[in-house]
This record gives C-alpha cells, sequence and structure tokens, in this order.
C-alpha cells in the first residue's frame, strides 16, 4: 500500500473546497468594492485589512505561529447596514498541527440578506479522554486526525433585524490510527452531514465588539452519519453598557441524539465558549452554560476584562452522568482598530481540575 502523503500548508491550500471559498471572499470583496464606490479613493473606507503575524497560545494547541488576515467590510455606508467581517487565517502549532481557516459574517445591503460560514481543513493530532463529565484525565491517549469542516449559512430578513435561514454543515475526521479505532470503538474515522434550520434576532452594534443590543438564535436540525439523530442549539446574548465599558452575558445550549458520534457531542472548553477548559477534555451529548463578562476602557487603547460562568454537562435530561462546572479569569484588550472597535484580546482562564488556559485573539469571546 503506498505511504500517505503528509500534509503541507501547499497541500491544504491546493484543496479544492479551500480554492472556492477564498475565491468566493475575493469575488465578494471585489464586487462590494465596485457597486458601491463612486471612486476608487473609498475603496480604503470599504474594505479594510488588518495583515498581522499570528504568534499565540491556547491549551489545545500550545504555541502556535501563523499569519492573518481580518478584514472589516462596510461597502454601502447607508447607516442601516451594519460592517461586515472576514478573516483567513493558517497556523502551525509546537503539537505540529497544521490549522488553515476562513470564516465570514457578511450583511448585503439594508441587511436584507446576510450570510455567514466556517471551513477548516487541518491536520490535528489531539487527545482523547473518552465520554461524559467524569472521564478520567489518566485515560488520555495522543491520536493523529486530517479535519475538513465546512459550515454554511444563508438568511433572509423578514422583520427588523430578525432573520431567518438555512444551513448545512460537514465535517469528516480521517487518519486515525487503526491501533486507536480497536481500542476505543468511538475514536474512529467518521463523516457527519448536517442540515439546519435557525432564526435569529441581532441588534448588536458592533459583531466583533458589541457594546449594545442582544442577540437570540434557536438552531433546529438533523445529522446524518453512522446512525442518525436529532441536533438543537440556543445562544442567547446581551449586552449592557456599563461607566466605559459593557457587562455581557452569555447562555448557551447544545444538545445532540443519542448515538452522536464522537468528535459531534457537546465539548466544553475552547476560546468562545467556555474558557479555561482543554477543549475536548469534557465532552457529552447536553451542554448549558451562563457566561459573564465585564470589559472596561481604562487608558488610551488599553482596556481590562473579568468573566466568569458555571456550565452543567449532562447525558440525558431525565438522569444519568452529570456534573457542574465553574470558571474564571481575567484580560487585556487592546483597541487595533479605532475606526471598526476591533480589539486584540489576552485572556487567562481557571477551571475545576487544575485545568487552565490562556488566549490570544481578534474580537471578544461572545
Amino acid at each position: 500500500m503506498q505511504p500517505e502523503r503528509p500534509i503541507t500548508f501547499a497541500s491544504i491550500i491546493a484543496l479544492p473546497l479551500f480554492r472556492n471559498v477564498l475565491t468566493f471572499l475575493i469575488c465578494l470583496i471585489s464586487s462590494t468594492l465596485i457597486r458601491a464606490q463612486p471612486d476608487s479613493l473609498r475603496a480604503e473606507k470599504i474594505v479594510r485589512l488588518l495583515p498581522v503575524p499570528a504568534i499565540g497560545y491556547e491549551p489545545e494547541t500550545t504555541t502556535y505561529l501563523g499569519g492573518v488576515i481580518l478584514f472589516t467590510i462596510d461597502p454601502y455606508q447607508d447607516g442601516t447596514t451594519r460592517t461586515s467581517n472576514a478573516k483567513v487565517e493558517f497556523n502551525y502549532t509546537f503539537r505540529n498541527q497544521a490549522i488553515l481557516d476562513a470564516d465570514w459574517n457578511y450583511f448585503f445591503r439594508e441587511e436584507r440578506w446576510f450570510t455567514r460560514g466556517y471551513v477548516e481543513a487541518s491536520y490535528y493530532p489531539d487527545f482523547y479522554y473518552g465520554i461524559g463529565p467524569a472521564s478520567d484525565q489518566e485515560a488520555e491517549l495522543l491520536y493523529e486526525s486530517r479535519r475538513w469542516i465546512a459550515d454554511l449559512n444563508l438568511f433572509r430578513q423578514l422583520l427588523p433585524k430578525t432573520f431567518v435561514g438555512l444551513g448545512g454543515y460537514y465535517a469528516n475526521y480521517g487518519r486515525i490510527d487503526q491501533a486507536h479505532q480497536q481500542r476505543f470503538s468511538e475514536l474512529r474515522n467518521e463523516a457527519v452531514l448536517r442540515g439546519v434550520v435557525t432564526a435569529f434576532r441581532d441588534d448588536r452594534d458592533n459583531l466583533l465588539n458589541p457594546r449594545s443590543g442582544s442577540y437570540a438564535a434557536l438552531s433546529l436540525g438533523y445529522t446524518l452519519a453512522d446512525r442518525n439523530y436529532p441536533y438543537a442549539l440556543l445562544d442567547a446574548r446581551n449586552y449592557l453598557p456599563w461607566h466605559e465599558g459593557v457587562f455581557a452575558v452569555r447562555v448557551l445550549s447544545r444538545h445532540v441524539g443519542t448515538g452522536a458520534v464522537f468528535f459531534d457531542q457537546s465539548i466544553m472548553g475552547g476560546d468562545e465558549a467556555v474558557r479555561g477548559y482543554f477543549y475536548g477534555r469534557f465532552r457529552d451529548r447536553n451542554l448549558t452554560t451562563a457566561q459573564y463578562e465585564l470589559r472596561s476602557s481604562t487608558w488610551h487603547r488599553f482596556g481590562l476584562a473579568c468573566f466568569g460562568g458555571l456550565s452543567y454537562l449532562y447525558e440525558d435530561f431525565d438522569g444519568g452522568a452529570a456534573r457542574l462546572f465553574y470558571n474564571y479569569g481575567a484580560g487585556l484588550r487592546f483597541l487595533i482598530d479605532r475606526k471598526e472597535q476591533v480589539n486584540l484580546r489576552f485572556d487567562y482562564a481557571i477551571g475545576a481540575d487544575g485545568q487552565n488556559g490562556f488566549y490570544i485573539g481578534f474580537g471578544e469571546s461572545f
């Protein structure tokens, strides 16, 4: 049998999925420039590019090096359509993980339509701990995987700031060692395809750094895999101005049905959901978390934040394994784009069982 070729940056770039997505982003930006500007002098105001080296740390990757291009896009400048954003990023980590991803949130004129999405191609050595809130740290197993992920959504505005739309989610996890698959039946090559219907209301003033407004979304879907199962997600956020800052609250509840594959379980941790926990250390079918964050501007471009919350990870609604987790932390903010109010964020968070994490990212966690 022919040996598998190693995944390289060049091979990821060559993937049709990423060529198509990058082409879409380029065409989208170019077309809005052509339609919206009366002359070429306005281009800088319509699309702002922030290419920077990416040097950071997360518990899942340890130290990583790479590059990121952040786009803030305001093609219509009509006082009605909020600023859109997109990001393309490549990182290589000290755990020998190679990750190329792109995401976007784009409002069409007068916000009549809205699209958001995420795509990823990665070679990702990761740790396995099992399933359930009582999974044992001593069961840690390092395994390798290749991951292709695409999450694409399109929405129509029905009422002011209120949208309904359809989405498609595809994930493929492959190249998992045969010996690991034989030892742990759930740790195997998997692919899932999910259709989702989502309704949401979003009147936040800024998508990357909200200071007022709220966001509430309900998604219902059905997943096709070796064993099919339903999917539900509730995401509610509120932002209250507070002196020179904002008090933000988020409730997130994710649920998958019986038979959900290992990689599609509700996972606690990471930079966006529950900071302070290794993403993948704890997972089960159901997760409900409440998080708060207090952000304040302190001096010139610098600001501070403190945050925390409680999370409940459980197998079933009517019993079974369950556990309540806490997390808390603090962070530093640096305003890198005054016009669009985009922060560079540095957070340190602590969780139970000696878990902790340091995070660097653009925009707020929620």
